[in-house]
């Protein structure tokens, strides 16, 4: 009885090890797999492919802008504090998780993307850029392959299929449509206002000054602000919904009564004059179509997120930590890249024969 105690406990102990090392997350995920959806594997080579052309095309646009990719990698993500460059490894996980959960929903419905289509799309590619050279130049430029140019025409088929498929299934009635209209009668609110704006509050103050002892609002407009594109027109902003200016302009025109003038509101363009010509709410009928689409949208998003939830999601990669990108996908050095990488290895090499002075040094003093 002892004896098959103990090995019952080793056994039961071999087994605790196993199962805390395949659950334990690591840099390049577990066995070549990051993730698990419905038992289904997403493999390292999935996530590297598509981590590495959405990482290429934020340090492509970084530089563009003349900013440095690492540090913006580095940045905090305003939502969660978390580094940029976790946040981005985050999103291409969930992202493959997701498209994965669409994947294995269409093809309950008998639905698998066909590879012509998919064909179509590459076609249609190499013909945007003139020649097959033309388009293996450009994906090269870009970090990308062209295995990850067919995966990602694949998912948008894909996708587009998932939507066109289900979202018919949910509809909005009129009870519905009307009961969400009166919910929300304030998104509907439209104004129609005129305004001048200024730099200085001093001159916002004293044409505010002006307009009240009679002035000419229009004129005034047409000689005073620097919104050049309604300033020839008195200032006249036309007809707008709620939502479209900002917050500030917003907050004084719901204070105001047809045919008042505010005093001067401070925005991030400057200082306003605002003048209230019309305000009112949009009929339901001009809205109706707008909110049936909206409501049935919804629906449409609550089921697709049931879906996810109720998905069983193993997740095997270490997101703290950066993934080893290969060559293949990385993007070429070319220019400034070139010397910065030069510079850098030249500093290895002068670096390497201090180290090896140090290393004679206390070579002679063990010998004496």
């Amino acid at each position: 009885m002892k004896v098959k105690s103990k090995i019952l406990a080793t056994a039961l102990l071999s087994m605790s090890l196993v199962l805390t090392a395949c659950s334990k997350k690591q840099a390049n995920g577990v066995d070549g797999v990051v993730a698990k959806v419905n038992d289904k594997n997403i493999t390292l080579e999935q996530y590297v492919e598509e981590y590495a052309a959405q990482k290429n095309m934020i340090i492509l646009g970084s530089k563009a802008q003349g900013q440095d990719p690492e540090e913006f990698f580095k940045q905090p993500d305003p939502k969660t504090g978390v580094p940029m460059g976790m946040k981005l490894r985050e999103i291409v996980l969930k992202n493959l998780e997701q498209a994965e959960i669409i994947r294995q929903e269409l093809e309950k419905e008998g639905y698998t993307v066909n590879p012509q289509d998919v064909q179509n799309q590459i076609d249609k590619y190499i013909e945007s850029y003139g020649s097959k050279e033309a388009f293996e130049n450009e994906l090269k430029k870009q970090g990308y392959t062209e295995e990850f140019l067919r995966n990602y025409a694949s998912n948008q088929i894909m996708f587009n299929e998932f939507y066109n498929r289900f979202s018919k299934n949910f509809k909005a009635d009129d009870a519905e449509i009307k009961a969400a209209y009166e919910k929300n009668k304030d998104k509907y609110m439209t104004y129609n206002a005129d305004h001048i704006l200024v730099n200085d509050e001093n001159l916002a103050k004293d044409i505010k000054k002006q307009l009240s002892e009679g002035a000419d609002f229009a004129e005034l407009a047409k000689k005073h602000s620097k919104d050049k594109s309604n300033a020839e027109k008195g200032g006249n902003l036309g007809d707008f919904t709620k939502g479209t200016m900002v917050k500030e302009f917003e907050a004084a025109l719901d204070k105001l009564k047809e045919g008042e003038i505010s005093d001067p509101v401070k925005t991030s363009f400057g200082y306003h004059i605002i003048k209230l010509n019309k305000k009112g709410v949009k009929d339901l009928s001009e809205v109706k179509d707008q909110i049936k689409q909206s409501l049935e949208q919804e629906k449409f998003d609550k089921w697709a997120n049931d879906l996810e939830k109720n998905a069983k999601i193993e997740e095997f990669l270490d997101l703290k930590k950066e993934v080893d990108i290969p060559e293949k996908y990385q993007l070429e050095d070319k220019g400034e890249d070139k010397a910065e990488n030069q510079d850098k290895k030249d500093k290895k090499t002068e670096e390497k024969p201090a180290e090896n002075e140090k290393a004679a040094d206390k070579s002679d003093k063990n010998k004496k």
